[in-house]
């Protein structure tokens, strides 16, 4: 799988948003768009923290990036927050090309609000973004980075078997989904209803994740409004997501060989998967 499509489509009015993209695998994305000549808008919970990312960005592109970066200010979990960035972009830019949802945090002062910023989070900046979409020939995208731990083989409850036909899940199923789990949470009881034990709400979002994937590819397919929808697995790198779930990085990979199956997404030619689970290890698509 090569990092950069041989056929060209893009160009500088391509516009491109990433979520969680001021470090780790959300940054490395950028700057390779960026460094590609698309416009990249990095979004960031901190103003702060965003915009150093903005500058560090322009300062190793140089002279000719300096319009291709841009920031706003991105809280995924407040609908106000993510209406503000919707709205700026339309006054700004007219629409979105490439949305990258890569926001995630693996530990919080709550379960829930792993899960309102992982999943929730996913469907409340796909939904406002989507409006934004701008139809061409070579068609939108939609990429939403998910993780190994997403994997139904880590699931022993009655979903890992239903939902193998990933065509059949609808909405409303991955929502209840998600509450069953928060449900058994409260109650102490979801150790043993067949939840992944290890990293649990970050496990159990990114399984969400990959199911949400599959329903918004078959409302939104390039068939009908050409927009491309898959989501992948950049496998295990060095980030401070993968620091505060305490792993070892002895065998981790790089930020660009992470980052490598989101910029082929981002820029395939036209024709190229959707509805699709893609995994870095295997540079291709895989089961989920």
């Amino acid at each position: 799988m090569a990092t950069t499509p041989s056929t060209k489509w893009w160009s500088k009015d391509t516009v491109v948003v990433i979520t969680g993209s001021n470090q780790g695998i959300g940054y490395e994305i950028a700057r390779q768009l960026a460094q590609n000549g698309l416009t990249v808008i990095v979004t960031a919970r901190s103003e702060e923290r965003g915009k150093a990312a903005v500058e560090a960005l322009r300062k190793e592109l140089g002279t000719e990036a300096q319009d291709l970066v841009a920031f706003h200010l991105l809280d995924v979990t407040s609908d106000e927050s993510v209406a503000a960035l919707a709205q700026w972009l339309r006054q700004t830019y007219g629409g979105v090309d490439i949305l990258v949802n890569n926001a995630a945090i693996s530990r919080a002062e709550t379960e829930e609000k792993i899960v309102d910023t992982n999943y929730y989070g996913v469907k409340r900046v796909t939904k406002a973004i989507l409006p934004l979409l701008r139809p061409s020939p070579a068609g939108a995208r939609v990429i939403n980075v998910t993780s190994d731990l997403g994997a139904l083989k880590h699931l022993s409850n009655k979903y890992r078997d239903e939902w193998k036909d990933r065509d059949q899940i609808t909405e409303d199923q991955v929502d209840h989904f998600i509450q069953q789990y928060l449900g058994e949470l409260k109650e102490g009881t979801w150790k043993s209803g067949g939840w992944q034990e290890n990293y649990a709400s970050y496990a159990v979002t990114k399984v969400a994740l990959n199911a949400y994937t599959s329903v918004l590819a078959r409302e939104v397919g390039p068939e009908t409004e050409k927009v491309y929808v898959n989501c992948f697995n950049p496998g295990f790198a060095i980030t401070n997501l993968n620091d505060y779930l305490g792993l070892s990085t002895l065998h981790a990979s790089t930020l660009q060989e992470a980052a490598m199956t989101g910029i082929w997404l981002a820029l395939h030619p036209v024709g190229g998967p959707h509805g699709k689970y893609l995994d870095r290890k295997n540079l291709g698509i895989a089961e989920w």
